[in-house]
């Protein structure tokens, strides 16, 4: 009998230690993602600082916001993103203190349309690699308008968005190896791609090409492994 009831004192005991393990992990996961959205907090805090006019610590804030976002690993068309809420929440503070002399106001519009076109690019790359499996058509739109910007503007244009880009040509037009190289040529000397998930999407997609092309195309992908 009391063999018994130990044993059932363990098993509680067990599942309490579980239970608080299971909640402690679950903590670190919340840390993690905390400390990968420290520009997004910091944004945050600007915000604040701009409304109540706190001008010093705006100011010193904006540049601890600017150097965590230089080393963020976040993916690459997000950077863009807080690029534009720092430029926008620099404008705000600016134009609320009446200092527009040394203020660049076109970086605002760029770093918006850079998002923008590098995740169209990556929704236009997925739908056409769901397209061969479903064969179903997808119509994206402004995919048009974007491809043309890009054909204008390329020599301009950050890696980030071009790499998208490159992927989503390289897999709608199959035949054509030179975008193939490009995007290989691109990713090798990429410094602006950091984030783990994003360089494993753009892998899978890098293996859909060589699938859905030629066999260069398939040897061009092996001597690069």
């Amino acid at each position: 009998m009391s063999s018994i009831l130990l044993k059932n004192m363990m098993t509680k005991k067990l599942r309490y230690l579980m239970s608080f393990l299971q909640e402690q992990i679950l903590q670190y996961f919340s840390i993690l993602e905390f400390q990968e959205q420290a520009v997004e907090t910091n944004l945050k805090t600007l915000k604040q600082l701009r409304k109540r006019g706190l001008e010093k610590i705006f100011l010193k804030e904006l540049k601890k916001t600017e150097k965590q976002q230089l080393k963020s690993s976040a993916k690459s068309s997000f950077k863009h993103l807080h690029q534009f809420q720092i430029e926008t929440e620099q404008y705000q503070f600016t134009h609320q203190n009446r200092r527009f002399a040394d203020f660049n106001i076109e970086n605002i519009p760029q770093e918006l349309t850079n998002f923008y076109l590098a995740e169209l690019f990556l929704s236009a790359s997925i739908a056409l690699s769901h397209q061969a499996v479903s064969k179903k058509e997808y119509d994206i739109p402004f995919l048009k308008e974007a491809i043309s910007y890009v054909e204008q503007n390329e020599k301009r244009l950050p890696i980030s968005v071009l790499v998208h880009y490159k992927s989503y040509l390289a897999l709608a037009e199959p035949a054509n190896e030179s975008h193939f190289r490009a995007l290989k040529d691109m990713l090798q000397g990429n410094t602006d791609i950091t984030n783990s998930e994003e360089l494993r999407d753009i892998l899978i997609l890098l293996i859909n090409i060589c699938i859905k092309g030629s066999i260069p195309a398939k040897n061009i992908f092996k001597r690069s492994i």
